[in-house]
């Protein structure tokens, strides 16, 4: 089983990712699109656990879930993994805020007791996955004309865990559990 701490985006930049769909439909760029309903924005990933640790691990969740407070955060621009003259997933931008890394952090110290994993954990980039390339190619062009758009904002009161499974090159998730933010926030906080 592996699982995913995540928080879902809400569709606010639909219609930029509509103009990239049908730009790469005209020039036959090969891109597997994520389904809207699948955006997320990953906090923390575990890859395989085990099933009987699911109650301890949920357990780390609620508890992370009560330290934070519902925020907001701004969606811009739009990017690509690795790099745009090489993409294997083009994204759209989330906002780095003290927030999500602190977040992520909390999740990685409770959680990283859980994984499997072999290679390290990379920086953390937190970020919308909207497609995803089988063979590398470039995107510079396709993704130019919403690299510095701005957004909505998108207001974050749950976090969720869910289960991945890929199958055909294509990630399937399952909700397991939701998580609301529940720390009061001090008017005094910024």
């Amino acid at each position: 089983m592996a699982l995913e701490a995540r928080l879902i985006g809400q569709q606010y930049y639909e219609d930029a990712v509509k103009k990239v769909k049908a730009s790469a439909k005209k020039r036959s760029t090969d891109i597997k699109w994520v389904p809207a309903e699948n955006h997320h924005i990953t906090l923390f990933f575990m890859g395989s656990v085990e099933e009987e640790k699911l109650d301890e691990i949920s357990h780390h969740i609620h508890e992370v879930s009560e330290m934070f407070s519902p925020f907001t955060l701004k969606i811009k621009g739009m990017d690509a993994f690795p790099s745009q003259l090489s993409s294997r997933v083009i994204y759209i931008g989330v906002q780095s805020k003290k927030v999500l890394h602190s977040l992520h952090e909390e999740l990685q110290n409770r959680l990283q007791i859980y994984c499997e994993r072999e290679e390290p954990e990379l920086e953390y980039h937190p970020h919308l996955t909207i497609g995803r390339i089988k063979n590398a190619c470039s995107t510079k062009d396709l993704i130019s004309p919403f690299q510095r758009r701005s957004f909505e904002k998108l207001r974050v009161e749950k976090m969720y865990l869910y289960e991945s499974k890929v199958n055909n090159y294509s990630p399937h998730y399952k909700k397991i559990r939701e998580y609301a933010f529940s720390r009061i926030e001090d008017e005094n906080e910024d």
